[in-house]
């Protein structure tokens, strides 16, 4: 009978254990030598072999941020735009920002994880509503500037005289005040730069002329 030489497992296959780890989490590759001979002193496998184990413990430094500069900027945005609910979201996202650096060092890397996801997630919200209020905000500015009346032009401000003549004679409190008379037609035409010549017509037949002057941007005017 010839021998035949027995080999160990443990020489060419990874251990039970470590593959276990392998599949658990990350990846590196380590170099392990066999150690098994045969009975001439002769090594089976004369090269090395390359398995994979865990990278344990090491967990990437972009998974606890801080957030600091965006906190900033999101506290900011919410004193300009949303100062009752964007801001304190940021100021709350800020604060678990902070927490990231002091965990990370104490070695408390899940905990670190935790608060840098919570940062994040009140600083989105915080932006949101500052981008909301942002909106608000523009929508707001323009529908001031379209309300200003531009009394540059005439049929405005005849429509304007109009109404404030029938309100004094309208109102029987007011010393202007004329029973049953209403204004039939107020007819404005420019007159110069800044002026408009108006005639006022009520429906008892009387008719009034004034002028009434513009102010320089429109917003307003003085009759005479």
């Amino acid at each position: 009978m010839g021998f035949q030489t027995s080999l160990s497992p443990s020489s060419y296959a990874l251990p039970f254990w470590e593959m276990i780890a392998v599949m658990r989490s990350g990846w590196r590759v380590a170099i392990r030598n066999p150690t098994h001979h045969d009975p001439f002193g002769k090594k089976v496998f004369d090269f090395p072999e390359r398995a994979l184990v865990s990278h344990s413990g090491h967990i990437p430094r972009r998974d606890h941020r801080t957030y600091r500069a965006w906190g900033i900027t999101a506290a900011i945005c919410g004193v300009l735009f949303s100062q009752i609910l964007g801001l304190p979201a940021a100021l709350i996202g800020g604060r678990y920002g902070k927490k990231v650096a002091g965990l990370r060092a104490d070695g408390e890397l899940q905990k670190a994880i935790s608060a840098s996801r919570k940062a994040r997630a009140w600083l989105i919200a915080s932006t949101v509503l500052d981008v909301i209020g942002l909106v608000l905000f523009v929508v707001l500015v323009t529908q001031t500037s379209n309300s200003q009346p531009n009394f540059s032009n005439p049929s405005v401000v005849a429509a304007s005289i109009r109404t404030q003549i029938q309100q004094r004679i309208g109102n029987p409190s007011s010393q202007y005040y004329e029973p049953g008379v209403t204004v039939t037609s107020v007819v404005c035409t420019p007159s110069g730069s800044n002026a408009d010549h108006c005639v006022d017509a009520f429906s008892n037949g009387q008719t009034v002329a004034e002028t009434a002057v513009i102010s320089g941007n429109g917003t307003s005017y003085t009759t005479h």
